[in-house]
């Protein structure tokens, strides 16, 4: 059975379309061309967006449908600080927490800056007429503990989202996150339930979560 970031059932049913959030330089699209046409990558990042672009240019699946946006996803459609580090990977809404920079010299955010940030319900409205939310079953966040606000900004989105897969954290990296007890009672308040959860080999602060939509779990168990 295919593992994907040490989890058996990450894509336990084909999906209809991918929403990334935090896509980085697009090192998931190889993964995600084997599973689905419908793509949507976010990456507020200029350099790393760049990156991301032009491995798309490259793809030879012209085929498949995909979009690169330069939002920033939250629970506001406004102008907001955007806190860049000193690897793109570690670019965030939240700024470091200062123990975790001390402890980690390479996690460090140098800089801060403004920038458009969005709803993933007022991004479907505004791009109507290139997207629909009803092609996109599977979310995938990488947003450095900004997890809670997208989804804040996601409850038209998420009657068609079946599964969510996001970064979880046991300790405050990143000032505001969401730690990961209270993440899971978030998420059963939004419908989703833990479906597969595996700690990080490489930082134990961390892990990798996979959520899947209460009634697609009922609904498997009948």
């Amino acid at each position: 059975m295919e593992t994907i970031f040490g989890m058996t059932n990450f894509f336990v049913e084909k999906p209809v379309g991918i929403i990334q959030i935090g896509a980085n330089d697009g090192g998931e699209i190889p993964l995600f061309n084997q599973h689905t046409q419908n793509q949507i990558y976010f990456e507020p990042v200029k350099e790393a967006r760049d990156t991301l672009v032009s491995k798309l240019a490259d793809d030879p699946q012209l085929n498949i449908s995909k979009f690169v946006f330069p939002y920033i996803i939250s629970n506001e459609t406004a102008s907001v600080d955007f806190f860049l580090g000193r690897e793109h990977g570690n670019s965030s809404l939240f700024d470091l927490n200062p123990v975790r920079s001390d402890q980690h010299l390479h996690n460090i955010h140098d800089t801060k800056i403004t920038l458009p940030s969005i709803t993933l319900d007022e991004f479907f409205i505004k791009h109507s007429s290139e997207v629909n939310m009803e092609d996109y079953d599977y979310l995938f966040m990488d947003v450095q503990g900004a997890e809670h606000l997208v989804v804040e900004g996601s409850s038209e989105l998420l009657k068609y989202i079946k599964y969510i897969y996001m970064e979880v954290s046991y300790e405050e990296i990143y000032l505001g996150t969401m730690l990961f007890e209270d993440m899971v009672i978030f998420m059963k308040d939004k419908g989703f339930s833990v479906l597969e959860h595996k700690v990080s080999p490489y930082n134990y602060n961390q892990g990798d979560c996979l959520f899947i939509k209460d009634s697609i779990e009922k609904h498997n168990h009948e």
